[in-house]
């Protein structure tokens, strides 16, 4: 057996560098200090592998798709797991990571469907993207304490893993961390950690709670999407953004705790319960429309609203004219997108941004008048307003985003300032 491994001396170390047989039981003879890079990649032959102590380097994509590999035991005084060490190996059960692994490498074990348990050391501080993305038996992982982050993908697709054991050092939770694991129902995030990000429980289908901690001060785009058990969120003051869609589709989500400040907007909590609450034709939360369902030709905003959210009045197609109060200071992206009937409005002089499409496709719309505190108009902000003739920009704004007047066919004079 030992014919078909083929070992070199390197610098004082033996690298095992090729395996060429098909045995499904290999010893690797002691002596050997390194398995190089792809060493057995491929053996779709190989059930079982004795790794000897002296081992305390094994390279990257080393049992890559050996997809008979049943059971591993890395010995001690490796301290790194690398790049796809152990992807796609199908049939491998268990595996016991040693005291001393500081890292586990980008994909180390993704596609280990059959994986029903891992034990991470204390010792790991990384976990690379997509380190145990489908492992699809996987049903419990406790995270050690040094860990600071999740990385992408980490345990995405993990549709047995029912809870997860977050510690108090990780302070990020990374992009589709968690996508997809179906039988999650439980998940603490501590204290310290301070941004959730897109897509991390997305699909959680069995999720129901989550409380956000203290010292979160982002939620990311889709962060909860499709969670369709979520009953209830409790978001803490401090958190300043929420991306569109972070609840969107958590079709049993009864009660949401948001504090006072922070933006929200109907694509957030669009499809929940939750939103279909909030009584109405013109949809008010935290001082925030959220959402106009009517079909008034005239609508008047109350005094106190302070912000008109994403996609708030979204084709409206029956609106002709529309009264902001001035405490408005934001109007959100798409906020009057599509609404090809409306003709004037006057924008109050707290608004400081327009947001993206803002105006967009308002076909019907002959003037408007931008305030003086305006910093920041929009990509697409008045695309496709065709009936505009004028518009005067006043000296506060520094920026106007691509295609802001995109279409503007009766657009006779334009005044840009100086800054």
């Amino acid at each position: 057996m030992t014919d078909n491994l083929k070992i070199e001396e390197r610098d004082g170390k033996r690298i095992l560098t090729e395996y060429n047989g098909n045995d499904a039981h290999v010893v690797i003879p002691e002596g050997v200090t390194e398995i190089g890079e792809s060493a057995f990649s491929g053996c779709s032959s190989l059930q079982s592998v004795v790794i000897p102590e002296g081992v305390t380097e094994i390279g990257e994509r080393v049992f890559y798709d050996c997809s008979s590999l049943q059971s591993v035991e890395i010995p001690q005084g490796v301290t790194e797991i690398r790049e796809r060490a152990f992807y796609d190996c199908s049939s491998l059960q268990s595996v016991v990571i040693p005291e001393g692994v500081t890292q586990i490498g980008v994909d180390a074990f993704s596609g280990c469907s059959s994986l029903q348990s891992v034990e991470i050391p204390d010792s790991v501080t990384q976990i690379g993207s997509e380190a145990f993305s489908e492992c699809k038996s996987l049903q419990s992982v406790v995270i050690p304490q040094g860990v600071s982050e999740i990385g992408y993908a980490a345990f995405r697709g993990c549709i047995s893993l029912q809870s997860v054991v977050i510690p108090q050092g990780v302070t990020e939770i990374g992009d589709c961390a968690f996508y997809e694991c179906s039988s999650l129902q439980s998940v603490v995030i501590p204290e310290g950690v301070t941004e959730i990000r897109s897509e991390a429980f997305r699909g959680c289908i069995s999720l129901q709670s989550v409380v956000v901690p203290q010292g979160v001060t982002e939620i990311g785009r889709c962060a909860f999407y499709e969670c369709s058990s979520l009953q209830s969120a409790e978001i803490p003051q401090g958190v300043t953004e929420i991306g569109d869609w972070a609840f969107s589709d958590c079709s049993s989500l009864q009660s949401v705790v948001i504090p006072e400040g922070v933006s929200i907007n109907y694509g957030m909590f669009e499809g929940t319960p939750f939103l279909k609450k909030i009584p109405g034709d013109l949809q008010i939360l935290n001082q925030q429309v959220l959402r106009y369902r009517g079909n008034a030709s005239e609508v008047v905003i109350p005094q106190g609203v302070t912000q008109i959210g994403d996609r708030a009045f979204y084709e409206c197609s029956s609106l002709q004219s529309m009264v902001i109060p001035q405490e408005v200071t934001q109007i959100g992206n798409f906020a009057f997108c599509g609404c090809s009937r409306l003709q004037s409005v006057v924008i109050p002089q707290g608004v400081t941004q327009i947001g993206n499409l803002a105006f967009c496709g308002c076909s019907s719309l002959q003037s408007v008048v931008i305030p003086e505190g305006v910093t920041q108009i929009g990509e697409d902000a008045f695309s496709g307003c065709s009936s505009l003739q004028s518009v005067e920009i006043p000296d506060s704004v520094s920026l106007i985003g691509d295609y802001a007047f995109y279409e503007c066919g009766s657009l006779q004079s334009v005044v840009i300032p100086q800054g």
